[in-house]
């Protein structure tokens, strides 16, 4: 996931092992971001803010997307994720990083741009409008904005199981207790018509796995969150080892089936 503004609000692990976790989910989730966003309107040439880039699991695609003459320019709060990320993209054209807090900081880019994209950042701030506010001064009239966030109470799984029933709770909590909102997938719609965008589209996806790396994914997102939960007082040690010992146990089970948090896509037109 992209790294939020603010670090005591983000709920993750940073560095390293938040990015190599983000590298996953990419892998899971890109082909839906990419189908979004190509039924949008993407175009080759265009110009691209990225916010919460992380160490640019996303950026390289998006740069792609843009083929000849586009660029993006990522930004994040990270400083260790941004140095990650000039290091993989050395050398490739079209690609800019920057260290940038979005809620903390007053943005300032001598330009503006055809597309500004943030995903799965919104929800770790406590206030999505007044980021979505200072991002759009950096759109140009008729650009295109793009946003993905989740529902986390769009999880689920079979057989029931305690540990993930738990462990899809505390992530929620997680998020909520640092000042963000999990549940801000259901109410990014109305956030981005409030800016009088035009042309407004949703998309909502569930991803499901049987097998493989997305079932994985989800024991690695409660070991990237053990961290903050300790912190936050949520679990103690002993806790949290054993929930992540039987969560990992149950998506070892070759016929259990889980699932990620519902993402919510959404983009619209500001207005010329």
């Amino acid at each position: 996931m992209a790294e939020s503004s603010g670090g005591l609000h983000y709920a993750f692990v940073h560095g390293v092992l938040g990015s190599s976790r983000l590298e996953i989910l990419t892998r899971l989730s890109w082909p839906s971001s990419q189908k979004f966003l190509m039924s949008q309107g993407i175009s080759e040439g265009m110009s691209c803010l990225e916010a919460g880039c992380g160490a640019g699991a996303i950026t390289g695609h998006l740069r792609g997307l843009l083929g000849e003459g586009g660029f993006v320019t990522g930004f994040d709060m990270d400083a260790e994720s941004i140095e990650l990320a000039r290091k993989k993209f050395a050398g490739i054209r079209g690609l800019d990083f920057k260290v940038l807090d979005l809620e903390a900081d007053e943005l300032a880019f001598n330009q503006s741009f055809d597309l500004v994209y943030c995903r799965l950042i919104l929800e770790h701030l406590p206030d999505p409008e007044a980021a979505i506010q200072k991002l759009t001064r950096y759109l140009k009239p008729g650009g295109l904005f793009v946003a993905q966030t989740i529902d986390c109470e769009g999880q689920y799984c079979w057989p029931d199981n305690a540990a993930y029933q738990k462990s899809a709770g505390l992530l929620g909590q997680i998020i909520d207790v640092r000042g963000g909102h999990s549940d801000c997938g259901r109410w990014l719609p109305s956030i981005v018509r409030k800016q009088k965008f035009l042309r407004i589209n949703v998309e909502v996806e569930n991803l499901v796995y049987l097998e493989g790396e997305g079932k994985q994914f989800v024991p690695l997102t409660m070991e990237a969150l053990g961290k903050g939960l300790l912190e936050e007082g949520l679990l103690e040690k002993d806790e949290f080892r054993e929930l992540l010992n039987d969560l990992r146990r149950f998506c070892n089970e070759p016929d259990s089936v889980v699932s990620l948090p519902r993402f919510v896509h959404c983009a619209g037109r500001k207005p010329c």
